[in-house]
C-alpha cells in the first residue's frame, strides 16, 4: 500500500474497531472459554482485529487484496467454529459489510484527493483540447470570434469535470462504485485489477474515460432525480 494510503487505512481500521459489531472480535477466543475448545480445534488460522490493525501498521499488507482477506477470515472462522446461524457468525457479517462499506468510501468518496488532483488533471485537459480541437476555416474567422469560441470551449469542458468530481460523492451505492470502476477498466485497462479494487487518480484517466464518467453520473442523478450540479 501506497504511505498516503496506509494513513488513511489505519484511521479506517480505528474506527472499525470501534463499530458495536467488532466487539467479539477485538481479541482472540479466550482459551478459558467452554466454547473455546471447539473453536481451536476446528480454526487453523485464528485471527483478531488487533492482529489485523497490528499488521496493517507495521505495512505487512502489500495491497488491498490481503488486508481484506483477512477482514474476511474472522467471518469464516466464526462459521466454521459456530455455524452460519450463531450470533458471532451474524455479528461477523456484520463487521464485513461495515469494513466494505467504509474501504469503498475511502476510495470512492476522498473528495479532498480529486480536488488535490484536479489542478493537474485540468493543466493536462486543457492542453489534450487545445492540441486536438480542430477550428475549421480558420483563415475565415475572424480574431475576435476565433478569441471568443476556442477558450469558451476549453472553459465549458473544464467545467463538466468540475461539475462531475461534485456530482460523484453522492453516488455513494456499492452499485455506482461497480459501475464507475467497469467504465475505467473498460476504457483504460490495468488502471482497476480483477477484484475492482479502487485507487485511481485522476491524472490516471484520459479525457475519453472521463467523457464516460460524467456521462455515467449525469444518468444517475436523472433517473435518482437529483439536481445535477449547474
Amino acid at each position: 500500500m501506497e504511505k498516503d494510503f496506509l494513513g488513511k487505512a489505519i484511521i479506517m481500521m480505528k474506527n472499525l474497531m470501534k463499530q458495536p459489531c467488532s466487539i467479539s472480535f477485538l481479541d482472540l477466543e479466550d482459551p478459558s472459554q467452554a466454547d473455546s475448545y471447539h473453536y481451536y480445534s476446528v480454526v487453523p488460522n485464528p485471527l483478531s482485529l488487533q492482529i489485523i490493525f497490528d499488521r496493517l501498521s507495521r505495512g505487512s499488507y502489500l495491497d488491498i487484496k490481503s488486508w481484506k482477506k483477512d477482514i474476511y477470515l474472522i467471518y469464516s472462522n466464526s462459521v466454521r467454529a459456530f455455524g452460519l446461524n450463531h450470533c458471532k457468525s451474524i455479528l461477523s457479517s456484520h463487521l464485513v459489510f461495515r469494513f466494505e462499506k467504509m474501504l469503498k468510501e475511502l476510495n470512492m468518496r476522498n473528495y479532498s484527493v480529486w480536488s488535490a488532483e484536479y489542478l493537474n488533471y485540468s493543466t493536462k485537459m486543457a492542453q489534450y483540447i487545445q492540441k486536438n480541437t480542430k477550428v475549421r476555416r480558420k483563415k475565415t474567422i475572424k480574431p475576435k470570434q476565433q478569441e471568443i469560441v476556442k477558450p469558451k470551449h476549453k472553459a465549458s469542458y473544464l467545467t463538466e469535470v468540475n461539475k462531475f468530481l461534485e456530482a460523484s460523492t453522492s453516488l455513494n451505492t456499492a452499485n455506482d462504485a461497480k459501475a464507475m470502476a467497469y467504465i475505467i477498466s473498460k476504457m483504460q485497462p490495468g488502471l482497476i485489477n480483477d477484484d475492482f479494487d479502487v485507487n485511481v487518480h485522476i491524472d490516471d484517466i484520459n479525457p475519453e474515460t472521463m467523457l464516460q464518467l460524467i456521462e455515467y453520473t449525469k444518468s444517475r442523478f436523472k433517473a435518482l432525480h437529483y439536481n445535477y450540479p449547474e
